[in-house]
């Protein structure tokens, strides 16, 4: 039985950025997929629907919808204190091992 799939919320700029890396041919296949399925979560589709539309499985829809939830907090840090850095700080939780190196600057910066 699949469990209860995380809310994603998207901000009108992140929206944009997110637009922006789901219909490039620059970025990697993965940065895109990603992209396309916090944006098919943000339209309120199931992790069962987006899963065939970016061709993996439902739990890693799960996996990266998660993600963007985690994250969620942190990048609306980055959009208040360095809004031109925000699309740096999407791609940074696409690639799973820059985010932990970003998020920490960007809660830091606003708590020093």
């Amino acid at each position: 039985m699949p469990g209860k799939a995380s809310k994603v919320t998207i901000t009108e700029k992140q929206l944009v950025v997110l637009d922006e890396l789901s219909r490039s041919r620059t970025f990697s296949r993965a940065v895109v997929q990603r992209a396309m399925i916090v944006l098919l979560a943000f339209q309120g589709l199931l992790n069962e629907e987006i899963a065939p539309q970016v061709g993996i499985n439902r739990q890693q829809v799960g996996v990266w919808r998660q993600r963007w939830h985690d994250a969620w907090d942190a990048l609306c840090v980055w959009e208040c204190s360095e809004p031109r850095r925000l699309r740096e700080a999407i791609l940074c939780v696409f690639v799973l091992d820059g985010w932990h190196r970003t998020s920490q600057a960007a809660l830091a910066k606003v708590a020093g």
